[in-house]
């Protein structure tokens, strides 16, 4: 019996690590059975069951189970610095990658020094229930602040020391999520004070940035558009003459003769 519970064990584990790398290399379910019968073909014990691809989705939810439970542990816990709990920023983003548009949220705490963007969910925006009817709920600005707090606070509630209005410290978001609608709702949800001074809802920066250098480029604000014009047009030259062949080859090798950081737009 005992021998029987450690092999099933091994099996679970075995499949869970299959999971996880399908996951990591950013591959549809169809390649989760192809991965078990290659690592079956290798000798690993994957047992008899759990091999289709229907089970990948089940897999998946177990584990999101579990990282929910660690991570409300983890920011629970309060600091041995201050002996307050972590506090973190959210960031959410409506993306319609299929045919169901889906709201990614994220809460963004500072892990071993580094600021760390930690998943909660990717709940659906607009309800199976507004179906056949008048109008879609779901995407208006308080609808989002709502769903953005109740999808923390399902997947960290259980951890009773868990403070939700103490930790959440701001909000960062792009342009949908700058109306007085979704702010407020925020605001009320947590039962903090209107625009408090340490818990605020901002424009990411990589959007913000980018409409501050359109307005700049297109002549808009300053004098600069020309040296911007420039700027974006040698930078696309260089990119054409170093993207591919021989002379990739030699900025590679430059890069690493010199320890330095090879960025490129596209392909490695």
């Amino acid at each position: 019996m005992r021998k029987r519970k450690s092999r099933g064990l091994e099996v679970t584990e075995n499949l869970i690590r299959i999971a996880l790398s399908v996951v990591k290399s950013k591959s549809a379910a169809q390649q989760f059975e192809h991965q078990i019968a290659a690592h079956i073909a290798t000798g690993s014990d994957l047992g008899d069951l759990g091999h289709s691809r229907n089970h990948f989705n089940e897999i998946l939810s177990t584990i999101n189970v579990w990282l929910d439970k660690q991570t409300a542990k983890q920011i629970a816990k309060p600091l041995p610095s201050t002996g307050f709990q972590p506090h973190f920023y959210v960031s959410c983003d409506k993306s319609t990658p299929h045919r169901i548009s889906n709201h990614a949220i994220m809460i963004c705490p500072v892990v071993s020094g580094k600021r760390v963007a930690i998943p909660v969910n990717s709940p659906e925006v607009y309800p199976k229930d507004s179906l056949n009817k008048d109008g879609v709920s779901g995407g208006c600005a308080d609808q989002l602040a709502k769903q953005v707090v109740k999808t923390i606070k399902e997947s960290y509630g259980e951890e009773e020391s868990f403070d939700l209005k103490a930790t959440w410290q701001g909000t960062c978001c792009d342009g949908q999520y700058q109306a007085d609608g979704f702010k407020t709702t925020i605001y009320q949800e947590l039962g903090v004070l209107i625009d408090p001074v340490f818990s605020v809802v901002v424009w990411d920066q990589s959007h913000w940035i980018n409409l501050a250098i359109l307005d700049i480029k297109d002549g808009k604000i300053g004098s600069s558009s020309g040296f911007l014009t420039s700027l974006v047009k040698r930078s696309k030259n260089i990119h054409s003459t170093f993207q591919r062949g021989k002379m990739l080859s030699s900025v590679i090798a430059l890069a690493n003769s010199e320890k330095l950081e090879l960025k490129m737009t596209r392909g490695n």
